[in-house]
């Protein structure tokens, strides 16, 4: 992916996350790139709102269900807070799932199919690297069918 094109999907992905923030009356967000990051991205909340923190050098990898799919998850994580962080976890993706479902069925379809064959995997990268996710998937019932 070239500077422009980097720039472009940066943008695309902070314009989808604000959108959505209108949509369902949150905060707007404070966007924090960090290509530190070994994940994709984060939602950190404050007193007031939150911060919206992403790696770029994750997110250009991503296909679109994929960034639909971690913009609904991270909004999920502020709709439905949890302290347990895999009750946190199912919650968000629970989210994730239903409103993907509802407004994008063919990248609900995508996912599912996704997560799915991931968790048959015995060397899920996400075993190891995310145990708290992967403990959530294995409960979220959709993935499980």
């Amino acid at each position: 992916m070239n500077k422009n094109q980097k720039k472009n999907r940066e943008i695309y992905l902070a314009s989808l996350f604000t959108y959505w923030c209108g949509i369902y009356k949150l905060p707007l967000p404070l966007l924090i790139r960090d290509n530190r990051m070994k994940y994709i991205g984060a939602v950190k909340k404050l007193k007031y709102t939150f911060n919206f923190l992403y790696s770029m050098n994750q997110i250009e990898r991503l296909q679109d269900f994929d960034i639909m799919t971690f913009i609904f998850h991270e909004l999920g994580h502020i709709k439905y807070p949890n302290k347990d962080r895999i009750k946190a976890e199912i919650n968000a993706e629970r989210f994730a799932l239903r409103e993907l479902k509802k407004r994008f069925p063919k990248y609900y379809e995508k996912q599912v199919k996704y997560t799915k064959r991931c968790l048959k995997q015995k060397s899920y990268f996400w075993k190891e690297k995310y145990p708290e996710h992967y403990e959530a998937f294995k409960r979220i019932k959709e993935y499980n069918e």
